[in-house]
């Protein structure tokens, strides 16, 4: 099924290698990381202490500011505009922070931090399935592959 082979100066391979490799990417770059910092970064409590706005084009954006503590010292992270309606102030909520470098914070709220890539990955994911699904592209893709030999 995901055979790659050469043979008379092409190189053969299935169109499912294609959609795994597409898929496959789609998670190294928008759900690895995420996971990544999950698992390193630590966790604690804060507090939403007022909203920060942005002037948009046709609308305006609010984003929640939540002050955390980490040992002595208060830092402050903004959080993503999909929080706003589950957000409110005095709010204690979860903070993911770098335990090196504490000023690195980041909410955690389901909608705030998987939201946008809910949003990304999911489309990405059907598009794959709809386009390496359609009989119009072959089962095996043949590139043109140069190969040049060498004697030894």
């Amino acid at each position: 099924m995901f055979s790659v082979r050469y043979r008379n100066g092409y190189l053969e391979f299935s169109k499912y290698l294609l959609k795994y490799l597409f898929l496959a990417a789609i998670v190294a770059v928008f759900i690895l990381p995420k996971l990544i910092r999950i698992i390193r970064f630590d966790k604690t409590t804060g507090t939403v202490d007022h909203f920060t706005f942005y002037n948009g084009y046709r609308r305006t954006y609010y984003y929640p500011v939540v002050y955390y503590q980490v040992k002595d010292s208060s830092y402050l992270c903004v959080g993503n505009n999909m929080e706003k309606d589950e957000l409110f102030v005095g709010d204690n909520v979860n903070v993911l922070y770098d335990p090196g470098n504490p000023d690195d914070g980041y909410l955690y709220t389901f909608i705030g931090y998987w939201g946008s890539t809910i949003v990304i990955t999911v489309p990405c994911f059907l598009v794959a399935t709809l386009l390496f699904g359609i009989d119009t592209i072959p089962n095996t893709i043949r590139i043109k592959w140069f190969h040049t030999k060498t004697n030894a």
